[in-house]
């Protein structure tokens, strides 16, 4: 929507359904380089199934050479939740 000539806003926004095939639930073995035992790593388990979201917006004055803008980023999977916010500033020369 343009609420002045060359002033722009633009929005937008997503949803996203992803299931994991794969198995996460391995521990992972490995050894350094320059020796020493052998150690495990494994991962959390997650739930198969999640859910993302997420929008931004951005604004860019009349006749300026810059925008700026706002986000936000969210995961939900069962007890995992993760959220990521952001903050932009735009300078075109």
């Amino acid at each position: 929507e343009r609420s002045a000539p060359n002033e722009a806003w633009t929005l937008y926004s997503y949803g996203l359904l992803s299931y994991e095939f794969g198995d996460t639930d391995e521990a992972i073995t490995s050894q350094f380089v320059t020796g020493g035992s052998e150690f495990s790593t494994g991962l959390n388990a997650r739930d198969d199934l999640s859910v993302a979201i997420g929008g931004a917006f951005s604004f860019s004055p009349a006749d300026s050479n810059f925008s700026f803008g706002f986000g936000y980023d969210g995961e939900l999977a069962g007890d995992f939740t993760r959220h990521t916010g952001s903050i932009s500033l735009s300078v075109r020369f």
